[in-house]
């Protein structure tokens, strides 16, 4: 983990080349990987070629391809000593699928796409002695380099201070005066920041070794200018989003996120009760949310004791479409909304099965977002456009205030905790150059964020319905089609349901109840 601009893509070259002019493991292929091929192609003529035509041993060492010319002269494929070196982008997967590599090198991680490291690291599987080196400049807590660098031996390089022996690493503000001189975080006697230190572990039982370096260290960085802008943003003068972002990530090498931008362990920890799950509802409504990916992400909540309170009853992951419905069926479940992509017609034949129950979500652009409410129903054609900033906000806020209840055993689902933390609520400019507020993940995986949030909209018009939804019908009588937390008071609407003998019965009902807490939503006309 590490700033921007000291030096670590230069460490990653020299052991890519290391790699294939010594033939290491017994082959000598080096697979380095970019997050775009564009920036691969970029680096290898900018920095590849440059470093081995500078350099009388490697030019030596360059092998001759099969045009005739050298072998570097190849953009993605270079051949020197005795291995070769692929150069690939993370956004062009197939073009990883064909390697055998001995020497797996990632370069900013935090910008690949989803599932690129396991894709990557398959191309070591028939290496001798496989070997991993990933570097990046962090930006969120839970996702890219951040996690990964919390399960290593995290070592920092410490500095010893001649004026009262202090062993120390450099980090901001500690270090740094106003005027840009680096000193004893102890004593404030000068430091000498590019003398010779030690790499101190904080974890010794870590079976990963994990480094961490910020631009303190840099011979060539500007900490004058760096101390500034620091001080400005500690002073609070400085509050431009983007601005402070880029300074814990490019300048300090540290994820970042606004307080109280995401959820973090203690928040969930603190939702937990003592219950287990799989459980069930005696009471209604209840709501499930699908988030569609690889897998299908499922989240079934229901009422909990206490006002406004809310209970996950479920969460689990399955490949097999059939499956949500016997969870509609398992859950009783009375309004389901679903990630409308990117499979939409799987989407729309699972809302058919179960009319008036089940609706497909979109997240329209933001930009374009007319409407005052927070989401927008159109039962006619079965679907829900959320505003996906502002849902966010209503389902996490129910996190922040305990309104929904966790059960004990939710650290230990799978990706769980993880991808509820992982949407990031920060602020940014947009194409006007306006500051707005918007959720970003990184590259982590974000599924039960959204699954929670789909059940969360959902419970905003499941209306009055009995327990049982064997059939559900609206407005029959109110001649409106809309969900009944979306009709004005006095209206009515046609329920369909089983009576205790098992027969079907219609009755018309009033429309009561109010949208959920935090949530608003109409019908668009």
């Amino acid at each position: 983990m590490k700033a921007s601009q000291v030096f670590i893509s230069e460490w990653m070259l020299t052991t890519a080349l290391h790699t294939t002019d010594t033939g290491r493991a017994g082959r000598g292929n080096a697979l380095y990987v970019f997050p775009t091929q564009a920036q691969g192609d970029d680096f290898a003529q900018a920095r590849i070629d440059s470093a081995v035509e500078q350099s009388e041993y490697l030019s030596s060492r360059v092998g001759v391809a099969p045009t005739g010319g050298q072998a570097v002269a190849r953009v993605r494929l270079k051949r020197v000593g005795q291995g070769h070196l692929y150069i690939r982008g993370a956004d062009q997967r197939r073009q990883l699928l064909t390697i055998d590599a001995d020497t797996l090198l990632l370069d900013e991680v935090d910008e690949f796409k989803e599932a690129t490291i396991p894709v990557a690291r398959k191309r070591l599987n028939s290496s001798r002695d496989p070997r991993v080196r990933g570097a990046s400049t962090p930006k969120f807590p839970a996702s890219g380099i951040a996690p990964i660098w919390q399960n290593t031996t995290r070592r920092r390089y410490f500095l010893r201070c001649d004026g009262c022996g202090e062993r120390q690493y450099l980090r901001f503000p500690d270090n740094l005066t106003r005027e840009g001189a680096v000193v004893c975080a102890k004593c404030r006697h000068p430091l000498d920041h590019t003398s010779e230190g030690e790499w101190v572990a904080e974890d010794t039982t870590a079976t990963v070794e994990g480094f961490w370096i910020n631009r303190l260290y840099s011979p060539r960085a500007d900490l004058a200018a760096l101390a500034m802008l620091g001080y400005l943003i500690e002073d609070g003068l400085e509050s431009d989003p983007s601005i402070v972002q880029e300074f814990w990530n490019q300048d300090l090498g540290q994820p970042h996120a606004p307080e109280g931008g995401s959820l973090s362990d203690d928040v969930l920890g603190a939702c937990e009760r003592d219950y287990g799950i799989p459980t069930t509802a005696d009471a209604f409504p209840v709501t499930m949310g699908v988030d569609v990916g690889t897998v299908l992400h499922v989240w079934v909540e229901g009422p909990a004791e206490g006002e406004k309170r809310r209970r996950l009853l479920h969460a689990g992951t399955t490949p097999d479409w059939a499956e949500l419905d016997a969870l509609m069926r398992r859950f009783k479940v009375n309004r389901c909304v679903i990630d409308a992509n990117p499979e939409g017609q799987k989407a729309q034949s699972f809302a058919a099965r179960f009319p008036g129950r089940v609706y497909c979500c979109f997240y329209p652009n933001m930009a374009d977002w007319r409407h005052k409410d927070t989401a927008i129903a159109k039962p006619e054609e079965r679907v829900v456009l959320a505003h996906r900033t502002a849902s966010l906000d209503a389902n996490f806020e129910r996190f922040f205030r305990q309104e929904i209840e966790l059960p004990r055993n939710g650290r230990h689902v799978h990706g769980l905790y993880e991808q509820l933390k992982a949407p990031v609520r920060v602020l940014a400019k947009d194409a006007d150059g306006k500051i707005v507020a918007r959720y970003d993940e990184g590259n982590a995986a974000d599924h039960y964020a959204h699954a929670s949030n789909y059940a969360h909209v959902a419970l905003a018009f499941a209306g009055h319905q009995e327990s049982e939804p064997a059939a559900y019908a609206f407005g029959a009588q109110s001649n409106t089609q809309a969900a009944p937390s979306l009709l004005h008071a006095g209206r009515t609407i046609t329920v369909v349901r089983r009576g205790e003998d098992g027969e079907r019965v219609t009755e018309t009902v009033p429309v009561g109840g109010k949208a959920a807490p935090g949530m608003s939503l109409r019908r668009l006309r």
